[in-house]
C-alpha cells in the first residue's frame, strides 16, 4: 500500500514513518513513497504518482491539511485521507471532507493500528467491487479518541 505522510514538523514526519513500519497488527505492507513538510510539494508528487493513503497534518505553511485534502481527492477520488493533529476541534470539518480517520498527536500505536485496519477493509471491500464503508466514523471518533487517551 503507498502511503504519503505531509507534516511541517520533521520530527512528526519521522515518528510516523516509524510508527506506520513497526505495526503488525494489519499485515499490509507499508510503503512510504513520500514524506512532505511542504504542501505543494505533495500535491506536486501526488500528480506523478498515485498513493493509496495520505497521512495530513491540518497546520501546514501556506494550505491548510484540509484545503490539501480536497485537492487530492480532486486529483484522485479514492484516495483515503487520515489527518493527524494535535486539535480535535477539525474533526467534524474533517469528515466533511470525507477523511477515513482523525488521529490526535501524539499518535499511539494501537490507535494506528485501529486506523490501518479501517484502511486494510476499506481497500479490500473496493478490491471486492464495493465501495461501502461498514462503520459510521463521525459517530464512533469521539468514543474511540476517548478510550485510547486512557490507554
Amino acid at each position: 500500500m503507498k502511503v504519503i505522510i505531509v507534516d511541517d514538523e520533521h520530527l512528526a514526519l519521522l515518528k510516523m514513518e516509524k510508527l506506520l513500519q513497526t505495526q503488525t497488527a494489519v499485515h499490509v505492507p507499508w510503503n512510504v513513497i513520500g514524506s512532505y513538510m511542504n504542501p505543494h510539494d505533495a500535491l506536486a508528487a501526488c500528480r506523478i504518482e498515485i498513493p493509496d493513503v495520505a497521512f495530513l497534518d491540518i497546520e501546514l505553511p501556506e494550505m491548510s491539511g484540509m484545503e490539501l485534502a480536497e485537492q487530492l481527492l480532486a486529483i484522485h477520488p479514492q484516495m483515503h485521507i487520515v489527518f493527524v493533529t494535535a486539535f480535535q476541534q477539525f474533526a467534524v470539518h474533517a469528515f466533511q471532507v470525507n477523511a477515513l480517520d482523525y488521529l490526535l498527536k501524539p499518535v499511539q500505536p494501537a490507535r494506528l493500528a485501529v486506523t490501518l485496519k479501517r484502511i486494510a477493509q476499506c481497500l479490500s471491500l473496493k478490491a471486492a467491487g464495493s465501495g461501502t464503508i461498514l462503520v459510521p466514523l463521525e459517530q464512533s471518533f469521539l468514543a474511540r479518541q476517548t478510550k485510547y487517551a486512557r490507554e
